[in-house]
């Protein structure tokens, strides 16, 4: 009886490990064709659903270690994880697109819903196919436990991390852009401020509010998350890569990847991991004891 329940687990794991991710990128794939050819079927003839599929797939690795690691019922993994893919993803490029002077109007609304429907559906499909081997935390569990972390040393702490995130976007900017020109590295940070789309105080605010939704995007499940504080930068930087910068460069491209968006996504990269590390030490903290059972609602 102990070698056929061994048996069944491994099994289990093989299955959530391969078939998990690619079912998740099949549905990310046929969710984002649906709604584009919803809502812009004028572009529906240039989608790569092959692009699709394997962006779904990225993203059903990169969600399996926090589905798996934590305890927790299906509805309290979708609506947390959902939470964190939407900050991470289209929610915390609105400041972005406000500092280049661009408005919300109804075509960029109508460009965000294809972006956020199908990570809608990732978390979804990720909460039944990859759910871990118990359960015990619930929502209201999750919710209680936040807010005792929630004082005002907890939103200094906030936007501290949200100022490294200004400090790193402009260092990384100004120092890749000085590799393709000669330009002194000043005079490339000075042509980010003085150009013509907003002023450099409501750039700042930007940038600074974007790093303030990616930080409350990664604390609610950093909270419950045990291990080192590299062992999660690890996690978190490659959630916020993949979700808010490789799959949204990868699964929009047509023809071949130009060497700009290249450069943008190795930038990117650094930015990402630096800053998932730098809040992983701002938030650090000792081993959580263990959360009774609850019984979900």
């Amino acid at each position: 009886m102990p070698k056929r329940r061994i048996n069944s687990q491994l099994s289990q794991r093989h299955f959530t490990g391969y078939i998990g991710p690619l079912a998740i990128g099949a549905g990310y794939a046929v969710s984002k064709i649906m709604t584009i050819r919803w809502l812009e079927p004028e572009l529906a003839p240039h989608a790569d659903f092959k692009l699709f599929v394997l962006s779904g797939l990225f993203l059903g690795i990169i969600i399996r270690p926090v589905l798996q690691r934590i305890y927790w019922f299906r509805r309290t993994s979708f609506v947390f994880v959902a939470l964190m893919l939407l900050l991470m993803g289209p929610l915390s490029t609105v400041p972005e697109y406000l500092m280049w002077g661009r408005p919300i109007d109804q075509l960029y609304l109508k460009r965000m819903i294809p972006e956020i429907i199908p990570l809608l559906v990732v978390t979804l499909l990720g909460s039944l196919i990859l759910s871990p081997s118990q359960f015990q935390l619930t929502m209201s569990g999750m919710v209680r436990r936040l807010i005792r972390q929630i004082s005002w040393s907890w939103w200094v702490r906030v936007g501290v991390g949200a100022g490294g995130y200004v400090i790193l976007f402009l260092i990384f900017r100004v120092a890749f852009y000085s590799l393709g020109h000669w330009e002194s590295p000043l005079e490339n940070l000075n042509s980010f401020f003085v150009s013509p789309e907003t002023t450099w105080a409501w750039k700042l605010v930007y940038l600074w509010e974007q790093g303030i939704l990616l930080v409350l995007a990664i604390l609610p499940i950093h909270n419950i998350l045990i291990g080192k504080p590299h062992e999660l930068a690890l996690i978190f930087g490659s959630l916020l890569f993949v979700v808010g910068d490789f799959v949204p460069t990868f699964a929009n491209i047509h023809g071949n990847l130009p060497f700009e968006i290249i450069d943008q996504i190795i930038q990117r990269l650094f930015i990402d991991f630096i800053f998932c590390y730098a809040v992983m030490l701002l938030f650090d903290k000792s081993p959580l004891s263990t959360i009774p059972k609850e019984n979900e609602g």
